[in-house]
């Protein structure tokens, strides 16, 4: 299972411009913050360079081991040399980590799909900065889904009979769990007789 950090909230506009046909709020990440990517019914553009917007993404759970990835879908038109969008994720105000320089034009949304090596520390503060870089007269760059994909919270260890028990597991190897689930292992005394007077 995993858990997903999404925009939230615009920390920084900048010259980038809430787009498409539809959550024309006048707010960056409600075009960018879809569960599956809608391409240009809702996106974010910039078309000047050298302008950088911050989004904020909601709070997760620290989690447990595994990948952590940072999906950014986008794409770019122009004439010129390629355009470029430098990706950076923060905590709070604290790089977490870059991918600079990315380009795009294919004329389909693409995703950075990048995994996040770094360590982090704070997961109810992230931002993801977004800077266009190189777009000329008539060019532009577009940004449709950004999100922040991490495994669930750390469990916790079902070997203890108390966590178990409160859990549901179902480890009947321990009278108490045994017992008050239910268990159908009759080696245990006390279920035994329980269950028999029942």
């Amino acid at each position: 299972m995993a858990q997903y950090a999404r925009p939230d909230s615009d920390i920084t506009v900048g010259n980038w411009t809430d787009e498409g046909t539809s959550f024309n709020d006048g707010n960056l990440y409600t075009s960018i913050q879809e569960v599956t990517s809608d391409n240009d019914t809702s996106y974010i553009n910039a078309d000047d360079t050298a302008t950088t917007c911050v989004i904020g993404l909601n709070s997760i759970n620290a989690p447990g081991t595994g990948t952590i990835t940072l999906h950014v879908y986008f794409r770019s038109s122009g004439t010129g040399g390629p355009e470029k969008l430098d990706i950076d994720l923060y905590e709070g105000t604290s790089l977490v980590q870059s991918w600079p320089n990315q380009t795009n034009r294919s004329g389909t949304y693409s995703d950075l799909n990048a995994t996040v090596s770094n360590t982090i520390t704070d997961y109810s503060d992230l931002r993801v900065h977004l800077g266009a870089d190189s777009v000329g007269s008539g060019e532009w760059i577009r940004v449709t889904q950004v999100y922040l994909e991490a495994p669930d919270a750390a469990g916790t260890d079902t070997s203890d009979s108390t966590s178990a028990y409160l859990k549901g597991s179902q480890n009947t190897s321990d009278n108490q769990v045994a017992f008050l689930q239910g268990s159908q292992d009759a080696g245990d005394n006390q279920e035994a007789y329980w269950k028999h007077i029942l």
